[in-house]
């Protein structure tokens, strides 16, 4: 391990500030786990241009949750999309395809337990403090894991929804997921199968065919097709909860980017209307991102990391 860090530490003299951070998180996560205070100036630098601004915008995406046990998607050879070749459902396809929904639904039912579980990291708990003590104004988030909400955010807006709530899109029957998840038992008293691995919205791989048995869980109200209140991919944020976000933004002074690519256009979007305006971004996120050519600064490196000691 010191001759890991030795090795880096000699690379340092060639490479830029965010090529040496990439070199650092690629080691064992015991150094990883370090990155900042190998790098005082760039936080302190952040921390103090942060501290300048008034009504703090934040939005955070799935790079925020990965210390919380829930993977990314992106993540260069550990993210979702590196490790199943299993995209994730279109809008489209889910309510059009009975067997597309059974698969979701089985799937759903087996993470549920695991995903559920999982808490609140260090990052969220940072944030929930910055918002009790007026740092932040907003925050929007892309993840649907209700992680904000556990640590105790109370002015933050779930972008793409939640994970926690199911509706029915007919008759706008409503239940929470874990009332739901009795109710698919009891749909299927005895089927089981075993999660090969979890996405950022709670999905899993099961084993080939396994959801032929499973029975889909229609509303118990009018018998129509539920969904999770998520916004899937294909499908737009209600318009609502868009405009909302932008009223959010208009008075808000500059924006901090947590653990997103900033893939989705939604987001983009968001960074883009700043950098319209004229106010500040900055980013904090492990790899590339859509808006690395208009930030104020970045910092690649965990975002846990970076919060704790700002």
């Amino acid at each position: 391990m010191q001759r890991a860090i030795a090795e880096t530490a000699v690379v340092a003299k060639v490479l830029n500030v965010s090529a040496l951070l990439r070199a650092f998180n690629q080691l064992d996560s015991s150094v990883s786990a370090n990155i900042a205070p190998a790098f005082p100036g760039l936080i302190d630098e952040l921390g103090g241009r942060l501290r300048c601004i008034e009504r703090l915008l934040v939005l955070t995406g799935a790079g925020l949750s990965t210390d919380s046990g829930i993977p990314d998607y992106r993540s260069d050879k550990c993210g979702r999309l590196a490790r199943s070749s299993l995209l994730p459902v279109q809008y489209a396809d889910y309510m059009t395809n009975a067997s597309i929904r059974r698969l979701h639904w089985a799937k759903s039912f087996v993470s549920w337990p695991q995903f559920s579980r999982c808490q609140p990291n260090q990052g969220h708990k940072v944030l929930s403090q910055w918002e009790f003590g007026d740092i932040v104004h907003w925050v929007v988030t892309q993840n649907v894991d209700n992680l904000h909400s556990k640590a105790g955010s109370v002015r933050h807006t779930e972008l793409h929804g939640s994970a926690y709530r199911v509706n029915c899109v007919l008759c706008n029957r409503q239940w929470n997921r874990e009332e739901f998840q009795f109710y698919m038992k009891k749909l299927n008293p005895c089927w089981s199968a075993r999660a090969l691995d979890i996405a950022p919205d709670g999905d899993v791989d099961l084993a080939p065919k396994v959801e032929e048995t499973f029975n889909e869980p229609l509303c118990d109200k009018c018998g129509a097709i539920v969904k999770p209140d998520i916004v899937f991919f294909g499908e737009s944020v209600p318009p609502d909860r868009a405009q909302f976000v932008d009223e959010r933004l208009e008075e808000a002074g500059g924006l901090l980017v947590l653990g997103t690519s900033l893939h989705v256009l939604s987001s983009y979007r968001l960074v883009q209307r700043m950098h319209e305006r004229g106010k500040p971004i900055f980013i904090v996120n492990i790899g590339k991102t859509r808006a690395d050519s208009i930030a104020s600064l970045k910092v690649e490196a965990k975002c846990s990391v970076v919060l704790s000691r700002l």
